[in-house]
């Protein structure tokens, strides 16, 4: 999503600025922005989001969430999807669960990104696993625990996001890239059941 000149970052930013204009505290605001980008909410975010795009998936009701791209965030954090649904499912997962969220924020990218056997069950175009999505995550984490503990405030998240997914994701993200993700088990059954497509 590109229109005159808004960047997919960009308007997640701005809905955050938008949400955050009623005066709660950053958590609250963070299950405000979570129910319009990724249609769950509370610890569970994560799982919340999975059910619900899959009961998509297999034919139920579309979930009429805004359809982002990646443009905006820095190439580290690209991949053709949409990357605000994947970073806030992260940041809210943390912010409203705090350890508790980021243990399962962190369990769920391990098996998303590596694990998942419904990737393979996708066409290729809508597959998402990658580096770039568990890099992304992992800045989600960041930013919910931020926002849970109060080093993040309603007003300093927007600057904080143009910031941090502009910038490159770092030397680990490199190091892993460069291992590319063909050892990852949910690729093996990616590639066994292109087999018999």
């Amino acid at each position: 999503m590109q229109k005159g000149g808004m960047t997919s970052l960009d308007a997640m930013i701005d809905l955050w600025g938008f949400a955050g204009l009623y005066g709660k505290d950053a958590v609250t605001t963070s299950e405000d922005v979570s129910y319009t980008l990724v249609g769950s909410g509370g610890t569970f975010t994560l799982l919340g989001g999975f059910i619900l795009k899959g009961k998509e998936f297999l034919g139920g009701a579309p979930l009429n969430l805004p359809s982002f791209g990646d443009t905006g965030f820095n190439r580290n954090y690209q991949d053709f999807h949409n990357q605000p649904y994947h970073f806030w499912a992260n940041v809210n997962t943390t912010a409203q669960g705090g350890v508790l969220g980021e243990a399962i924020g962190r369990f769920a990218n391990d098996l998303h990104e590596g694990w998942d056997p419904s990737e393979a069950l996708k066409t290729l175009q809508e597959r998402g696993t990658s580096w770039e999505d568990y890099f992304l995550s992992l800045k989600g984490l960041e930013m919910g625990q931020m926002l849970r503990s109060g080093a993040l405030t309603v007003d300093q998240a927007g600057s904080w996001m143009q910031t941090n997914l502009n910038a490159p994701a770092g030397p680990a993200y490199d190091f892993w890239k460069s291992t590319g993700t063909g050892w990852w088990p949910s690729v093996w059954m990616q590639h066994a059941v292109d087999l018999f497509r």
